[in-house]
């Protein structure tokens, strides 16, 4: 399925809960080991478990809250990349930046909580962010540059 995001919500009520999106970029399910990522759909948390097998009482697992903002989007040359809940000083988080025909154009780690990624040289276009946590794609983002 392919379209473009514009904007989604989360609703929830006494009756139970229903979230939208009108329209989406990319919709694919990734699944490996004990995670899950729906390509395209807004995720909230990146569960993990820790690895502690000399302790003999069961343990909690560990679910840091990880999320991932774009902004200002749309852009006239420059986004910054919002990431909270990631280990800074890990090699294995970045971005990549491609144009909507799919070629990469840029690609660097994620080495603070707040990245810029400069546009001001690309032109007027639809470009999509596409974030790794821990090597994993976490989300996909689409960025509209004027």
């Amino acid at each position: 399925m392919y379209s473009i995001n514009a904007t989604g919500a989360d609703l929830s009520g006494n009756d139970g809960s229903f979230n939208y999106s009108i329209g989406q970029v990319f919709y694919s399910n990734i699944e490996a080991d004990s995670h899950s990522i729906t390509q395209g759909i807004r995720q909230n948390h990146l569960e993990e478990l820790p690895n502690n097998e000399d302790i003999d009482v069961p343990i909690e697992p560990v679910t840091p809250q990880v999320d991932v903002l774009i902004y200002p989007n749309p852009t006239t040359d420059y986004v910054t990349l919002a990431a909270e809940g990631i280990n800074l000083n890990s090699q294995l988080n970045s971005y990549q930046l491609y144009n909507y025909q799919g070629k990469l154009l840029k690609q660097n780690l994620i080495k603070q909580t707040h990245t810029t990624i400069d546009l001001s040289n690309m032109s007027a276009s639809i470009y999509l962010v596409q974030v790794f946590i821990k090597e994993k794609l976490f989300k996909t983002i689409k960025i509209v540059k004027k």
